[in-house]
C-alpha cells in the first residue's frame, strides 16, 4: 500500500522540495532495505552488502498528508507521523535533479532519520529540477560553492553556585561578559544542582533575587535556565520551594517544571535533548528511584535530537572528592551506553572536570564551579583536564559537531574539545590539571575546608560533655 507523505518546505530548500518527489511504501513489517550504488548514503551503523536500516532506532519522520508530491521535514519535538517501517525510492522526477536531488537524499538521511538508496550517483553539475505537470518550478539560484546557513545551538553550563560569595558574582559576571562578547544567540542554560546553599523562606524569599534574578543580567542572560536538583537543594526541603517558584513565577528565567524531565533545545528542529535528572538518591524513596530510572529508560528510547545531554548533580566519575558513584554507574550507566548519550553533565564537586573513562562512550563533563567554596582534587591520573578554578562551560552544536569550552571566571578559556556523532574526541585548546593534593583522605571525609580553610586549627573537643539544658535535648 503506497502513500505519499508531505509536508512545508524550509527556508532555501523549499522550491526544490516542493518539486522533487519521493515515494514511500509503507510495509507493514521489517527493515528499511534498499540497494544500488549510492548505497552509501544509507546512515546504517554497520557495514552491510547493500544496506539495511531499522527506523525504530532513529528519529521519525514528521510529515502531514499534502497532495501527492512528497518532501522528507527535520523533525521535531515530537513526531506527527508513527513511523512504521518504510521503503524508500526514487521517483522518476529526480533523473538528472544532479545537485538537488543529493541535497534532498541528505536532507530526508540526516534530519529525519531514514537510509536512502538511489539508482545511480547524482551528477553534481546540474542544479535545477525537471518539471511535472501541474507544478510549480523554481531552479536552485544558489551559487555553486554558496552553502545554506548551517544550523547552530549554543547553551551555557553550571552547577553549585547559590551561596552569595563573591565568586558566584565572578562568574555571573563572567558569563554575560562572555555572551556579549560572542554576538550569537545562547539558547537556554543548564544548571547542575545546589542552587542554594543558604535557605528559602518560600517563593518570595528577597534571596530569589539577590542570588537568581539580580545576579545573573537579564538582560545579556536572556534565556531560560533548566535546573536540576543537587543535595544541598534538598536542605530543609528548599527543593519544593525551587519547584514552586517556577510554578509561581512563569516569566521568570527559572524553570524546574520536575524532580526530573525532558527538554528539547530549540522547540522546533532541534539539536539537543537534555533529561534533567535527579541523582539524590538518599533524598528519594525505593519507588521514587525506580520511577526516575523508568523515565531515563523510557524517554532515551524516544525519537531524540542529534545530541544527547544528561544532566544531574552526581558525577558518575570524578577526579575530586566526589569520587566514582558506582550506583549511578549501574542504575543509569548501563541505558546510557546502550542508547548512545553523548554528554553526561554534572557538578557536585566545586571544580571543572572533562573526562574521557575507557570503557565508556560519554564525554562526561563536571561543571561545578559556578561560585561555591572550592574542592580540591584526589587524583590526577585521569583527563584529559581538571582543575580547581571556578567557571561555567559552553556547548556550541551543530548536526554534525559539538564544542565544548571551559571558561574561567576571567572570562579566560581553559580548555576546550571536540565531539563528533561519531564519537571521536579531540582536545583543541587547554592548559595544565592540579595535582592532586596530598591529603586525599581529609578531602574525601568533608574535613579539608574544615582543617584547611582557617587559619588555625579548631579546638579540641572537650573530654567531658558538657551540661546540656531542657530545651537543648533531643
Amino acid at each position: 500500500m503506497k502513500r505519499l507523505l508531505t509536508s512545508r518546505a524550509t527556508d532555501w530548500l523549499a522550491p526544490v522540495l516542493w518539486v522533487t518527489a519521493l515515494s514511500l511504501s509503507l510495509v507493514l513489517g521489517g527493515k528499511v532495505r534498499g540497494e544500488g550504488p549510492d548505497a552509501k548514503l544509507c546512515d546504517s551503523q554497520e557495514d552491510r552488502v547493500g544496506w539495511e536500516y531499522s527506523p525504530t532506532v532513529r528519529r521519525p519522520l514528521e510529515c502531514q498528508m499534502v497532495g501527492e508530491y512528497a518532501h522528507p521535514t527535520r523533525f521535531g519535538t515530537r513526531a506527527q507521523l508513527d513511523v512504521r517501517p518504510l521503503t524508500l525510492t526514487l521517483s522518476p522526477e529526480y533523473e538528472g535533479a544532479g545537485t538537488a536531488k543529493r541535497d534532498v537524499l541528505e536532507e530526508a538521511s540526516g534530519r529525519c532519520g531514514i537510509a536512502i538508496g538511489c539508482d545511480k550517483p547524482a551528477p553534481s553539475s546540474a542544479t535545477t529540477v525537471p518539471k511535472k505537470a501541474g507544478v510549480p518550478v523554481s531552479p536552485d539560484t544558489r551559487p555553486a560553492d554558496t552553502a545554506p546557513p548551517a544550523r547552530e545551538l549554543n547553551l551555557l553550563a553550571m552547577g553549585d553556585w547559590g551561596e552569595g560569595k563573591p565568586a558566584q558574582k565572578n562568574v555571573a559576571d563572567a558569563m554575560a561578559k562572555y555572551v556579549a562578547a560572542r554576538k550569537t544567540p545562547f539558547a537556554a542554560l543548564l544548571s547542575a544542582g545546589d542552587n542554594f546553599y543558604v535557605p528559602l523562606s518560600g517563593v518570595d524569599d528577597p534571596v530569589w533575587q539577590t542570588l537568581f534574578e539580580q545576579m545573573y543580567d537579564a538582560k545579556r542572560l536572556d534565556f531560560p535556565f533548566y535546573a536540576a536538583l543537587g543535595n544541598h537543594d534538598y536542605d530543609q526541603n528548599k527543593y519544593l520551594i525551587e519547584l514552586a517558584y517556577a510554578r509561581v513565577h512563569p516569566q521568570s528565567r527559572w524553570k524546574l517544571p520536575a524532580r526530573w524531565y525532558r527538554v528539547d533545545l530549540p522547540a522546533k528542529e532541534p539539536l539537543v535533548t537534555a533529561l534533567m535528572l535527579d541523582s539524590d538518591q538518599p533524598n528519594l524513596t525505593a519507588i521514587e528511584w525506580a520511577l526516575e530510572k523508568k523515565f531515563v529508560a523510557e524517554e532515551l528510547a524516544k525519537p531524540r535530537a542529534p545530541w544527547t545531554i544528561c544532566v544531574a548533580h552526581h558525577p558518575l566519575f570524578s577526579n575530586g572528592a566526589a569520587a566514582d558513584n558506582g550506583v549511578l554507574q549501574k542504575d543509569w550507566g548501563a541505558v546510557f551506553e546502550k542508547e548512545h548519550v553523548d554528554f553526561y553533565l554534572c557538578g557536585h564537586d566545586h571544580n571543572l572536570q572533562h573526562l574521557e573513562v575507557k570503557g565508556w562512550k560519554e564525554s562526561f563533563v563536571l561543571a561545578g564551579g559556578g561560585g561555591a567554596h572550592a574542592h580540591p582534587l584526589i587524583r590526577d591520573n585521569r583527563g584529559p583536564f581538571s582543575r580547581t578554578v571556578y567557571g561555567f562551560v559552553h556547548f556550541d552544536l551543530t548536526p554534525d559537531l559539538a564544542t565544548v569550552r571551559y571558561v574561567g571566571a576571567d572570562g579566560a578559556t581553559l580548555h576546550e574539545f571536540t565531539r563528533t556523532k561519531a564519537g571521536e574526541v579531540k582536545v583543541t585548546q587547554t592548559t595544565p590539571s592540579d595535582t592532586a593534593i596530598d591529603n586525599p583522605l581529609e578531602a574525601i571525609q568533608g574535613l579539608y575546608d574544615k582543617i584547611h580553610g582557617a587559619q588555625t586549627r579548631p579546638a579540641p573537643k572537650p573530654t567531658t560533655r558538657p551540661a546540656v539544658g531542657a530545651s537543648e535535648e533531643r
